[in-house]
């Protein structure tokens, strides 16, 4: 039973109630406040796919090769033009051309590939003695590259090839020197099982990229007498690894490097090897879309190695089979 205060405290807060117009006051106990809605979290932002996923650089360039020989001599072999585009890991790429941008210019199809598909070539193999005939096959100027991926296409993308005056000037072939267990060794005695360190002349026509996209580039190559590779030295822009294709590259090699070491592992007895290095000199350099593309004129020197004792079983190279 309500007593006589309780009743006048029931009865007045009935009657504000409904002086306010308010409902629900004759609850013995009050209903909880509602809790209002807190601000609602902001929907998480959409990756936007682009080219950038599936590749990771293009490049056109112009090149010449040296052999040399056990005296550090350097001879010309040839010279020709390359242009390739780097996907990268899971990347896909199709209907993929370039086409110099001039009246009467033609597509050339990037239609051959390589490296377990990373990479796509547009090449004619055509090889020549002479930088004139070069030229003549594949002018220097200003080239457009189109390609598609699942993201979004690359639409003439613009990359002049194009040196001092508009000639083509290759730089000078390197010379390579080989070291083993702090002594130079000859090519042709490289012992087993023991670091190299492979040295090269210096590459005085090389700089960072004032653009500050790539520094100009060293390639050091090696591939054993049945064209596997042994060894490479990386490639840009975070760009697989060929030996180690789930992998970025982590041993680039610019124009500020003068040396690089090959492993021991990579050396086995009695097989015989072709040791590259490649200077790579870049003339134009962009990005568009997570893409990167560039143009360069590079040299290519190539030493026969040997490594000395008898080759395992299965392991000796063809010719001395």
């Amino acid at each position: 039973m309500l007593s006589v205060r309780d009743a006048f405290q029931r009865i007045g807060g009935i009657v504000i109630c409904v002086l306010l117009g308010l409902q629900s006051c004759t609850q013995d106990t009050p209903a909880p406040n509602p809790v209002a809605p807190g601000p609602s979290s902001p929907p998480a932002e959409a990756t936007v796919a682009s080219p950038g996923d599936h590749v990771s650089f293009f490049v056109i360039g112009k090149s010449w090769n040296f052999d040399q020989d056990s005296a550090g001599k350097l001879t010309l072999v040839d010279m020709g033009y390359f242009a390739e585009i780097f996907k990268t890991a899971g990347g896909e790429v199709s209907e993929a051309f370039m086409q110099l941008d001039a009246p009467g210019a033609e597509p050339i199809p990037f239609d051959e590939e390589g490296d377990g598909g990373a990479v796509l070539y547009g090449m004619s193999g055509v090889r020549h003695q002479a930088i004139e005939t070069l030229d003549a096959e594949l002018p220097n100027g200003t080239y457009l590259f189109r390609f598609a991926t699942p993201a979004r296409n690359i639409e003439d993308f613009d990359i002049a090839l194009t040196g001092a005056d508009g000639k083509t000037d290759l730089p000078p072939g390197p010379v390579i020197n080989l070291e083993q267990a702090g002594a130079l060794v000859p090519n042709d005695g490289i012992a087993p099982g023991v670091d190299v360190v492979v040295s090269w002349t210096p590459f005085l026509t090389g700089r960072a990229d004032p653009n500050g996209i790539a520094d100009d580039l060293i390639f050091v190559m090696m591939k054993d007498c049945r064209g596997e590779r042994a060894f490479h030295s990386g490639r840009p822009l975070d760009t697989p690894n060929p030996l180690e294709p789930d992998k970025p590259s982590d041993t680039l090699l610019t124009f500020a490097n003068d040396q690089v070491v090959i492993p021991g592992s990579a050396w086995r007895p009695g097989v015989h090897y072709t040791l590259d290095v490649e200077h790579a000199r870049l003339l134009d350099t962009d990005k568009r879309q997570g893409v990167v593309g560039m143009s360069t004129y590079a040299v290519t020197t190539h030493l026969p190695v040997r490594v000395t004792g008898d080759a395992a079983p299965g392991d000796a190279c063809p010719a001395d089979d």
